[in-house]
């Protein structure tokens, strides 16, 4: 039993070891999910891991290149506003992710180009139809129609 407590005391110091050296180089500066999501949104980042992320890897920087001229095109700062040009780019890329959004947006591309050409938003209306949502399950079986109706007249 000696030998076998001596081999697992060894065992142990050896798992600890490794542990710190694995914390003690891990300081390194990270990419996180959000700082990734910030420079793909708004094309801006404070993370020099990143700059230099899209300056080694050209897959990364082909990725990207492709969501930023998706975004672009979303906000109406590109000239080239074929949405099929896009699908197609994006699903040379080889990304699984992207080229399943790509897909989705293939299938329902009329109403995607009618979003990036026509100024038009119904943000106003999806607003207004979310509170009254959100007072009917505060009302949820209680008193009928015509209180919810007053509620809902009442509360805008």
């Amino acid at each position: 039993t000696s030998s076998l407590r001596k081999r697992y005391q060894q065992k142990r110091k050896e798992v600890k070891e490794h542990n710190e050296s694995i914390e003690n180089g891990s300081k390194t500066q990270r990419v996180s999910q959000n700082q990734i999501r910030k420079y793909i949104l708004k094309g801006e980042s404070d993370n020099p891991k990143l700059a230099e992320l899209y300056k080694s890897s050209p897959q990364i920087k082909e990725l990207l290149s492709v969501c930023q001229n998706f975004r672009d095109m979303i906000n109406g700062n590109t000239y080239d506003k074929d949405i099929r040009k896009w699908i197609e780019k994006a699903k040379a890329t080889r990304n699984m992710a992207l080229t399943n959004f790509a897909y989705g947006i293939e299938k329902d591309w009329e109403a995607v180009q009618a979003a990036i050409d026509i100024p038009f938003s119904n943000g106003l209306l999806e607003g207004t139809v979310n509170k009254i949502k959100a007072v009917k399950r505060q009302m949820y079986n209680r008193a009928g129609i015509k209180l919810l109706r007053a509620k809902i007249i009442y509360s805008q």
